[in-house]
């Protein structure tokens, strides 16, 4: 298993334990859920959210108007959110 560097809301960090974690984490769409956290990648680093200070995960819903050739239509996207420390410190 090679040394992963995660992006902590602490700072960067090399963690065995958590690398093993990454590996068997399950995969629900961009978001990887371990046993010690969970992991999604933002660009070329990946971010780990311990769950000792994830305060909150929430799913926002935002709508957007769109004009299209036969009219006009409302899009929903959906994003999940994290919390740390009183902020929002993950929207994938």
């Amino acid at each position: 298993m090679s040394d992963k560097k995660f992006t902590t809301p602490s700072g960067s960090v090399s963690n065995p334990a958590a690398a093993a974690d990454f590996e068997g984490a399950q995969r629900f769409d961009k978001v990887l859920v371990g046993s010690l956290g969970v992991y999604y990648r933002d660009g070329f680093k990946i971010k780990y959210i311990p769950y000792s200070v994830l305060e909150r995960a929430f799913i926002r819903v935002q709508e957007v108007n769109g004009r299209m050739c036969c009219g006009k239509a409302v899009f929903h996207y959906f994003r999940l959110v994290f919390v740390v420390g009183g902020k929002e410190w993950g929207d994938v």
